[in-house]
């Protein structure tokens, strides 16, 4: 998983431009798992209008984490946003930097029985 204070994130891009600003959200979402303004906010940077963003490969991986650390009744969120992205990327494709690849897919049979 990449670290919130690895310096590739400003490398990888999310809907709107560099993903600088995705740690912070993360760590946000960790701690108000059921913040639903938060939550619009990360699916609009994240994944938009069918966008699946580099950034999002990098994302799941700590919502998946913050999923697991959240009470069952605080994981609707969680769960939503990760059935939505792996539908909609159909599993890494050509946006998903290959260095990603294996925790993405790690994060997502990890989600499976939180759900």
């Amino acid at each position: 998983m990449l670290a919130l204070d690895d310096p590739r994130w400003s490398d990888l891009r999310d809907c709107h431009g560099p993903a600088t600003r995705i740690p912070e959200l993360l760590r946000q979402i960790r701690e108000r798992p059921g913040d639903g303004e938060l939550w619009g906010y990360a699916q609009g940077s994240l994944c938009n209008e069918g966008e699946i963003s580099p950034a999002c490969y990098a994302a799941l991986p700590h919502i998946v984490d913050a999923a697991a650390h959240a009470a069952p009744g605080d994981r609707f969120d969680h769960i939503a946003f990760v059935a939505h992205v792996t539908l909609a990327a159909g599993g890494p494709d050509a946006d998903c930097p290959a260095f990603l690849v294996n925790d993405f897919n790690a994060a997502i049979e990890r989600m499976k029985p939180l759900a």
